[in-house]
């Protein structure tokens, strides 16, 4: 005796004696869900035992693959810069019946495949430094049902700005009427400047800027009257991190002590 049942169904799909040892029942259109399959065997002296199998009905396609980059630097566009160390996040989407078999990614540099619901992978792993990649990712359930294509574009940055400072000093020396002159490039995206600015290691100034150049007279350092060493620390960085630093000291002259001339004679024409 066999009772064939679907999990959407409250009736049986087909419910009869089998006579022979092969049997073999076609059941067409159906759901995705699970099929139940119970059975009774008996032999002639009625001696039986039953048997359960649950079958899977899977018709459709996983969920999309979701890609996820481990940084805060995406552009209004969905595009992402990521540094040369950063990661990405991989999920591998979702099949309700078959499950997800496994998950595949691909890019100009390489691919990756996973069979874990989440996947986290070195950027380079897939994308070329330096320059715009498309990161393409889908997922394939367990009847070879494949996902849409999920695709990310991303821009691995590794070049450090070009930082360019001119301190105007002389031999070591400036004066307040001096300019301190700096200007930063970068070969993707400029971010910010930092100046810091110390006398021995007391921090007496600090200037953050979003400006790739900026021009400071020495006079306006905080500064009453003194002649001191000052020690500069300068960085500049790019949009994910990459930075460029100068260290350098001068000796700020805000005043010079008169001298005294002595003349010990005088010799006119010879």
């Amino acid at each position: 005796n066999t009772n064939i049942s679907h999990s959407n169904e409250s009736n049986y799909l087909f419910s009869g004696v089998l006579n022979q040892t092969n049997s073999t029942i076609s059941l067409v259109n159906l759901d995705n869900g699970y099929l139940w399959v119970n059975s009774t065997i008996c032999d002639s002296i009625a001696r039986c035992s039953n048997s359960t199998v649950r079958l899977t009905i899977d018709k459709t396609n996983p969920s999309n693959t979701q890609i996820y980059p481990l940084t805060q630097n995406i552009l209004s566009n969905g595009s992402v810069i990521l540094g040369a160390g950063d990661s990405i996040q991989i999920f591998s989407g979702n099949d309700t019946y078959s499950g997800i078999h496994y998950t595949r990614c691909d890019g100009p540099n390489g691919f990756v495949t996973s069979s874990e619901e989440f996947i986290i992978i070195g950027a380079q792993a897939l994308a070329v430094q330096n320059q715009w990649s498309i990161i393409s990712c889908y997922s394939v359930d367990r009847l070879g049902h494949e996902s849409q294509i999920t695709e990310l574009l991303v821009y691995i940055d590794s070049i450090i700005p070009n930082l360019v400072v001119d301190y105007d000093n002389l031999a070591g020396l400036v004066t307040p009427q001096n300019w301190l002159n700096i200007s930063c490039s970068d070969n993707f995206q400029f971010d910010s400047l930092n100046i810091k600015i110390y006398t021995d290691i007391l921090l007496i100034d600090e200037i953050n800027s979003s400006s790739s150049s900026l021009s400071l007279q020495y006079s306006e350092i905080g500064i009453n009257n003194q002649n001191v060493i000052l020690n500069f620390e300068i960085t500049c960085f790019d949009t994910i991190g990459n930075e460029d630093k100068q260290l350098s000291s001068f000796e700020l002259l805000t005043s010079i002590d008169a001298s005294n001339i002595t003349i010990f004679g005088v010799t006119n024409q010879n």
